[in-house]
């Protein structure tokens, strides 16, 4: 198979588990395995339209699915043997990455994203934000429910490389911002590196890492 025809199916692949993942409509059944029995009334249509709209606006745009075929690349380029196992955890490099740019095109005050309008020109800063920041815990809905009956050990070295590798890219992007809003004479290209390995580098690093963790690698 060519590289690109490579690409394409495990983008494929990747999209069905996003769909499998994540419904486009958020019913109770759905909210409450994620989020737990509600303990008063549940308003699951105000949840559908203010979380499940805005994101599916925006992953139904498109784009590379890359970072989830490096982590199945990882995984089997370290020995793991049940890739089929593992595809649900496809999205959760997907998701945080989606849920960073959704939020990175507010901080830059951006007005196009993949041939469309941001989604904080569609719907709001504050339902962009608020969508945003849920794209980066909701994979975590694999791990808590371990719907993929993993072991304890690899469930806390998955949410410890999430944590390292989301502050790391928090990190890159406020060394990003302030260097746009303030004179910054003293910066070197390796002020420059760094910020890169921080902000662009994060995602990568945890896509790899993550088919390491679950091929088991030492």
């Amino acid at each position: 198979m060519e590289f690109k025809e490579f690409i394409k199916e495990n983008s494929r692949i990747t999209d069905e588990e996003l769909k499998k993942f994540f419904p486009e409509k958020l019913e109770k059944k759905w909210l409450e395995k994620a989020l737990g029995k509600a303990e008063f009334k549940l308003d699951e249509k105000t949840i559908s339209k203010s979380l499940a709209e805005p994101i599916w606006d925006f992953l139904s745009r498109g784009g590379k699915r890359w970072r989830p075929t490096l982590m199945l690349l990882s995984y089997e380029a370290l020995g793991g043997k049940n890739r089929k196992k593992f595809l649900p955890l496809t999205v959760l490099p997907e998701l945080l990455h989606n849920g960073s740019i959704m939020v990175d095109d507010i901080e830059d005050s951006s007005e196009l994203r993949r041939g469309k309008k941001c989604t904080h020109l569609i719907f709001g800063q504050d339902i962009a934000i608020n969508a945003g920041n849920a794209m980066y815990f909701l994979p975590f809905i694999l791990l808590y429910r371990n719907t993929l009956s993993l072991n304890d050990t690899t469930i806390r070295k998955i949410y410890d490389l999430c944590s390292l590798e989301m502050m790391r890219l928090s990190a890159g992007q406020g060394m990003d911002i302030l260097w746009h809003k303030e004179n910054q004479e003293h910066l070197t290209e390796e002020h420059y590196l760094q910020m890169c390995a921080y902000k662009t580098g994060a995602l990568a690093r945890l896509s790899a890492k993550l088919g390491g963790i679950l091929a088991e690698a030492k």
